[in-house]
């Protein structure tokens, strides 16, 4: 084949040039071109089987420079390269029949294993003037509502006989390897005798595959062997948590603009569960009354804040679980479920961040809240809950700084509000922590119990009031807390050993 490069990054350009060389010496780099301008000229001349092409161009970008080429009926294979994820970017290249989206930075596998797959599909157009456009490539069209959805309902529908129609969508992991899941399906297909009925085509930055199915087989059925079957093979080849969603259609014009709808559905995997296929017309009508529930959720937060300032951390495990549990039982929808997901682990960085002010960065850095609001699954929620665990372990190594700022927090409070009444229980609650935590910490850190440090911070307030006024012993037992002169006296006396004017008479 001969390949034309188009980017405008030296080192981009040419690494990708050597590797092409060296690992695929029967291909001819025929150009490379630093811009979309030159590209576009280098393409119209040279005429080349295929076109490795970034988005981002100096003078025209790489978009643009496509649509050109296929207005003048240029008909080789093109690549994108990006560092952009963008779907925006990614549906203007599908409609202008880009053959794949590569992000940056590119592996040596996934390039090699780019051209060998337009090497086998024979879509080399110096072997045909016509391009045969492939069935998946036609229903991603259709899914994605694109213009020439028509055309391609039309170039699709004569492949198809007048048989049931179905739209399985399959929700993986980010970490799952989509090339073993198709062969899983590959293997389902075959055991169901539906080799020649299946379309498959893949959107791996939504992490879902969808496959059309024209089979004789009815509904019942199939839902029946998706549940027993496809499953089983799913959960043996370490499928174990992706969800599975059947729509029935009518006609392939049921699917256009229908991608949004498949991810909708897929959602429910994390409010229902993944053990059986997912259907719309079985989804609860259930509308979620968060006043209702509010009252176990703000115990659970509250929970996990005593858990934390206690320094057991490995105790929200458990709570995040009960959690999950809580919001699968109350089939909680997915939009209000991610919602709670995401207000619980906040609240719970808030309080991190009072121990460490990098916390929020940090977090920022693992994208805690993204994976939160992208989980589909269960086992996905909670792995993004338990992460607050290690980020724990990773923001307070030392238990005792987390304890020392509990106790600081209380000379704080101490500091603050002397003059008026304060108790352990007051502050304890204010620190979401038990009186007795905080009593047994304060004495351990400062060496003496909460009540005799009041005492002596009141009274050490008294001196300085005593050598910088007037005051009458009364006023000074007001200004710091003591209404009762009496109570002044004998507490004064208590600490320093004399009686307030003793102490006066001897300053």
């Amino acid at each position: 084949m001969k390949i034309l490069i188009v980017e405008d990054e030296f080192n981009a350009r040419e690494g990708l040039a050597a590797i092409i060389q060296r690992m695929c010496p029967q291909h001819e780099i025929c150009g490379k071109a630093s811009n979309g301008e030159e590209g576009l000229q280098l393409a119209l001349k040279q005429e080349p089987d295929l076109i490795f092409v970034d988005i981002e161009l100096p003078k025209m970008n790489g978009l643009e420079m496509i649509e050109k080429l296929r207005e003048q009926h240029l008909q080789s294979v093109f690549v994108i390269l990006s560092g952009y994820a963008e779907f925006k970017y990614a549906q203007k290249a599908i409609q202008y029949g880009v053959s794949e989206y590569l992000l940056k930075p590119i592996s040596y596998d996934k390039l090699i294993h780019v051209i060998e797959n337009i090497e086998q599909l024979g879509r080399s157009p110096t072997k045909s003037k016509k391009r045969i456009i492939p069935k998946n490539e036609l229903l991603k069209t259709i899914l994605l509502g694109l213009n020439n959805s028509r055309k391609a309902i039309e170039l699709l529908g004569k492949t198809l006989v007048p048989k049931n129609l179905y739209l399985l969508n399959i929700y993986f992991r980010r970490e799952y390897d989509i090339k073993k899941l198709q062969i899983c399906f590959q293997t389902y297909s075959r055991n169901q005798k539906l080799e020649n009925a299946v379309i498959i085509t893949t959107f791996p930055k939504n992490r879902f595959m969808v496959v059309l199915i024209n089979s004789k087989i009815g509904k019942e059925e199939m839902i029946h062997t998706l549940n027993f079957n496809l499953i089983s093979i799913l959960r043996q080849n370490g499928f174990s948590d992706s969800t599975l969603s059947l729509f029935p259609v009518n006609s392939l014009d049921a699917l256009v603009g229908k991608l949004n709808s498949i991810q909708q559905l897929n959602e429910w995997g994390l409010s229902l569960g993944n053990k059986q296929v997912l259907l719309l017309d079985k989804i609860p009508k259930v509308k979620w009354n968060f006043k209702k529930e509010n009252n176990y959720i703000r115990q659970i937060d509250m929970k996990a804040l005593s858990i934390v300032k206690r320094g057991k951390p490995e105790k929200l495990k458990e709570l995040n679980r009960n959690l999950l549990k809580f919001l699968t039982n109350e089939i909680c929808p997915p939009k209000e479920f991610r919602n709670i997901c995401t207000q619980y682990a906040l609240s719970i960085l808030v309080c991190y961040r009072e121990f460490n002010v990098d916390t929020i960065e940090k977090v920022q850095g693992i994208k805690l809240f993204e994976a939160i609001r992208n989980s589909c699954t269960q086992n996905e929620m909670l792995d993004c809950l338990d992460q607050l665990i290690l980020l724990y372990h990773t923001i307070l190594p030392d238990q005792t700084y987390a304890n020392s700022i509990l106790v600081k927090k209380t000379i704080d409070y101490i500091a603050h509000y002397y003059v008026e009444k304060v108790s352990l229980e007051e502050i304890a609650k204010k620190l979401k922590v038990t009186p007795e935590y905080i009593s047994h910490l304060f004495t351990k850190d400062v060496g003496i119990s909460f009540s005799d440090y009041l005492k002596k911070y009141r009274i050490n307030m008294a001196k300085k009031i005593m050598q910088t006024s007037n005051f009458k012993m009364y006023q000074i037992g007001e200004k710091i807390g003591y209404k009762d002169p009496k109570y002044f006296n004998k507490v004064f006396k208590e600490v320093t050993g004399m009686s307030p004017k003793e102490y006066m008479r001897k300053g």
